[in-house]
């Protein structure tokens, strides 16, 4: 009932125009909705929360009850600041946390391979060694929503971000709408979503990574960049602004 596979891409062309069709095989037309996708800069790391990563000490089985206590003293602090808030939705509560930098057991995914794509390759700019575009591959993983696992009644829940901007304004709540956001939510006893996939048997693909060589970066954002996907349209603030200075002098080439 869940594998993991991987499609390499020779390029960000073969990417577009194989690697992207073969996720629907029917007709090879994109469904919105059919999968969420989250880009990463390196194909080698692995899909884990920040609090996953955070706390990779805690012994795996401890890991639930350990991130409620961080989240709960989260809360506690930020009663006093606002009571418009609703702390009885546990969606607000974490989507709060998450923004906030608060480790959590949410994983931020896109219903946008192009958005996701953008994450990936943006991320190089932080990456700046030369071997890291010359060899390096990034991934932009595909989860499939139709295979039954995705449950918060099996180990692993798929959200959609809570509507929260008008009770608390320092949620940019329009970058989750920009970036057609979803997350899911680890509940059971896994480091990563894919010792979570590989605990089912059964023929279906429950999650894709997809990777392309880094040193198609230029080509991809720039790609991307005509598309309208960019940083300042996924973060529109003043961030979003520095963040695509950054990505198009460290990796355009220039102005």
């Amino acid at each position: 009932m869940g594998t993991v596979r991987t499609v390499a891409a020779e390029s960000w062309q073969d990417f577009r125009e194989n690697s992207l069709p073969e996720l629907y095989p029917d007709d090879s037309v994109f469904v919105r909705g059919r999968y969420l996708f989250r880009g990463m800069a390196s194909s080698t790391w692995a899909l884990s929360s920040s609090f996953d990563r955070a706390f990779a000490h805690i012994p795996v089985e401890r890991r639930n009850n350990s991130a409620e206590e961080l989240l709960q003293a989260f809360v506690d602090e930020c009663e006093s600041l606002s009571r418009a808030l609703d702390w009885n939705d546990r969606n607000t509560k974490l989507a709060l946390a998450q923004h906030f930098g608060v480790p959590t057991r949410l994983l931020d995914w896109t219903l946008s391979p192009y958005v996701a794509a953008y994450f990936a390759f943006s991320g190089l700019a932080d990456r700046r060694h030369p071997d890291d575009l010359r060899y390096g591959e990034v991934a932009i993983w595909a989860l499939d929503t139709k295979v039954p696992i995705w449950s918060g009644d099996v180990g692993v829940e798929i959200l959609s971000p809570p509507s929260v901007s008008s009770a608390f304004p320092g949620l940019d709540n329009p970058r989750m709408r920009n970036q057609a956001g979803k997350f899911t939510l680890v509940k059971s006893a896994v480091v990563s979503l894919e010792d979570y996939v590989t605990q089912f048997t059964g023929p279906e693909v429950a999650l894709t990574k997809l990777t392309i060589p880094a040193s198609e970066a230029r080509r991809a954002l720039a790609d991307l960049d005509a598309m309208g996907i960019k940083a300042t349209y996924l973060f529109p603030d003043l961030s979003g602004a520095a963040s695509s200075a950054v990505t198009r002098v460290t990796l355009l080439g220039g102005p």
